[in-house]
């Protein structure tokens, strides 16, 4: 989506919130993702996990998300949630670093 407007500033962080986006998806398909589904798009990821049948259920102040039984992904699904969970961003990132530099300056 293009959120232009008049003002540099508004869209210099537009841009670094996509790009810290993308750099995050690319991140998880290297860490997380198997090598099958590396290659894929945002789009075709978005398509392959993300379009399928769930609920989010409460219980207990925690919020899980329930799968579809038929959803074809599950197999992959389950592994690289446990890899996002497992893994952990160390290194700065120099994007969230620029980005939070001009909301606070």
């Amino acid at each position: 989506m293009n959120e232009a407007t008049g003002s540099f500033e508004a869209n210099e962080i537009d841009l670094l919130v996509k790009l810290l986006a993308y750099n995050l998806y690319e991140r998880f398909k290297r860490e997380c993702c198997e090598p099958v589904h590396r290659g894929y798009t945002i789009a075709r990821f978005r398509l392959e996990f993300f379009h399928c049948a769930g609920t989010l259920v409460k219980h207990s102040r925690r919020i899980t998300l329930k799968l579809a039984k038929n959803f074809a992904h599950h197999h992959t699904w389950n592994p690289m949630t446990s890899q996002v969970l497992l893994s952990r961003m160390s290194d700065p990132n120099i994007y969230m670093e620029k980005l939070m530099s001009i909301l606070m300056g």
